[in-house]
């Protein structure tokens, strides 16, 4: 029987569990940081449906991540 404590296997997970939370982090700013552009652009008034299409993509996108 394998010991997960103090074993590489506990450390490897650790180590992948930080980094996903880590790109989860990411992918929030990063989309705040698009909506932010999109209204100091007046983007969303000028081109709602290209705004709506290109954050489903976006957002599909993360979700992937």
């Amino acid at each position: 029987m394998v010991s997960l404590i103090d074993s590489p296997l506990l450390d490897a997970l650790d180590a992948a569990r930080l980094r996903v939370m880590r790109a989860q982090d990411g992918v929030v700013r990063l989309r705040a940081r698009v909506v932010a552009l999109a209204d100091a652009t007046d983007w969303r008034s000028r081109a709602t449906e290209h705004y709506r299409a290109g954050m489903a993509e976006l957002d599909g996108v993360c979700a992937r991540l």
